[in-house]
C-alpha cells in the first residue's frame, strides 16, 4: 500500500479499534468468524514508523473512532 501511495497522498482507513486487553475479551466483533484481524492505536503507530524508516515520513492522524489516515510525506 505505501509504495502505491503518491507522496502528499493520504491512506484512509475505516475500522473499529481494540482499546485495552480487557475490553477485547469481552467485545462483539471477535466471536464474527468475519473478522479475521483486530487493530489498536499502537498498530497504527508501528506501521507509521516502519513506513517512516523506509525513508518518507509517514503522519498519523487518529481523526475519530472508527477513522485513521496517514499521510505520506
Amino acid at each position: 500500500m505505501w509504495n502505491g501511495l503518491a507522496a502528499g497522498g493520504w491512506l484512509g482507513i475505516m475500522t473499529k479499534r481494540v482499546r485495552d486487553q480487557a475490553a477485547f475479551g469481552t467485545w462483539h466483533y471477535i466471536s464474527d468468524p468475519t473478522h479475521i484481524g483486530f487493530f489498536s492505536e499502537a498498530t497504527f503507530q508501528w506501521l507509521t514508523g516502519r513506513w517512516s524508516a523506509m525513508g518518507t515520513p509517514a503522519t498519523l492522524v487518529i481523526a475519530g473512532n472508527d477513522v485513521v489516515l496517514i499521510g505520506k510525506g
